[in-house]
């Protein structure tokens, strides 16, 4: 089983660099994500998040949202991305795909 476990997650890694994609696990507490995000929009997210926790309902969209995302050399680049939910030892975690805005 570890074999394919494995496998399966070395091919999904190579299928997401050919596709230009970048993906993220998150818990509620969401520190990972806003490295990669703009300061501005870093407190904006950590109380959308908090709120959504705290009460279920969503402030965007979780499907083709459009934020602009912070590349590694310190430049803005436009996003879309994509994420769900899960539950995993009782605790909740995002999950999500990352594209530059404009790739295909």
């Amino acid at each position: 089983a570890g074999r394919t476990l494995q496998a399966a997650d070395a091919q999904f890694v190579l299928l997401a660099e050919a596709a230009s994609l970048a993906i993220f696990t998150i818990d509620d507490e969401s520190g990972k994500l806003t490295v990669v995000m703009p300061e501005y929009l870093r407190h904006v997210h950590e109380q959308g998040l908090a709120r959504y926790v705290a009460t279920g309902q969503r402030h965007v969209s979780w499907d083709g949202v459009s934020p602009p995302g912070l590349h590694k050399n310190g430049h803005e680049i436009p996003l879309v991305i994509s994420f769900g939910e899960f539950v995993r030892a009782g605790k909740r975690v995002f999950t999500g795909f990352a594209k530059p805005s404009g790739t295909e």
